[in-house]
């Protein structure tokens, strides 16, 4: 091999190993970090719900913790509530950025004049962009798409922390 050579590929193998290092470190940030717990604002309406904010508990599992189920509370601070249940494929779990996609249900149970009604599920299917730094926090924005009548786009921006 010549010379020339050498030093035309030699910084192209220091880029790859420090790209290499740097995952490393951020994968060791988050190992063990299997849950996660945020807060989830929807800021246009959605048929069968007026709450604009949700608190949510995630676990993540799998290979390189790759999928996460979540279970959250939507309450509407008058009669009703609401509980998303998702599970979400999570990309590129070495990297910062990350897209998620999903499925899932919301369940709504109403208290009206001391009775429990539940109503039937929606299907949700979240579409986020997810940036999680080794600090443990994490964002996420994008559209969750609610399968009920009719099918509803509802932009949503989240922000919580693993631990």
């Amino acid at each position: 091999m010549k010379i020339s050579t050498l030093r035309a590929i030699l910084p192209l193998l220091c880029i790859i190993a420090v790209h290499s290092t740097a995952n490393a470190q951020y994968f060791q940030a988050v190992r063990g970090l299997r849950n996660g717990i945020y807060g989830e604002v929807y800021p246009t309406p959605r048929d069968f719900t007026t709450g604009f904010i949700s608190l949510n508990f995630e676990h993540f599992f799998g290979d390189k913790y790759r999928h996460s189920i979540r279970v959250g509370i939507l309450p509407d601070f008058t009669e009703s509530v609401c509980i998303p249940i998702t599970y979400s494929y999570i990309t590129k779990p070495y990297e910062n950025h990350h897209l998620e996609i999903g499925f899932g249900l919301v369940s709504k149970v109403e208290f009206f004049e001391g009775t429990i009604y539940h109503d039937i599920a929606v299907g949700m299917f979240p579409l986020m962009y997810r940036y999680t730094n080794k600090s443990r926090f994490y964002f996420r924005a994008g559209v969750n798409i609610f399968y009920s009548w009719p099918i509803l786009p509802s932009p949503s921006a989240s922000m919580g922390f693993r631990f």
